[in-house]
């Protein structure tokens, strides 16, 4: 991996976080706070998963991106690949809970960032 595809990378996480985001605004406290036997518990579990991910995230960027790198490499190297700097199953997990909610995240694929990145949307 380049630099600029891990910064591509961290680019369509904060797109696709905020979508996610977004989403968890239209849904009440009450289903916010539901326990559900699907994922990690209920939305709100799962966002709070999501967004320490975001928070350890945020202080990666502050070092130069070739220890980012270095880290990725070295993380996808491991037999136990599970976590990753990319959080897309638990926003597939938290744009499940709230489609049953009602408030039905938008589309947050990759290529659905990059045509909106190349339209200057995003």
């Amino acid at each position: 991996m380049k630099i600029d595809e891990i910064k591509l990378l961290y680019d369509y996480n904060d797109w696709a976080d905020a979508r996610i985001l977004a989403a968890c605004t239209r849904v009440s406290p009450e289903q916010y706070a539901a326990p559900t036997s699907y994922g990690r518990r209920g939305l709100r579990a799962t966002m709070v998963h999501i967004l320490d991910n975001i928070w350890q995230q945020r202080g990666s960027r502050s070092r130069d991106f070739t220890g980012i790198l270095w880290q990725t490499r070295r993380h996808m190297m491991r037999p136990s690949f599970t976590k990753t700097p990319f959080r897309h199953s638990r926003r597939c997990e938290a744009a499940a809970l709230l489609t049953c909610y009602g408030p039905e995240p938008r589309d947050f694929d990759f290529t659905l960032a990059l045509n909106e990145r190349a339209e200057g949307k995003s």
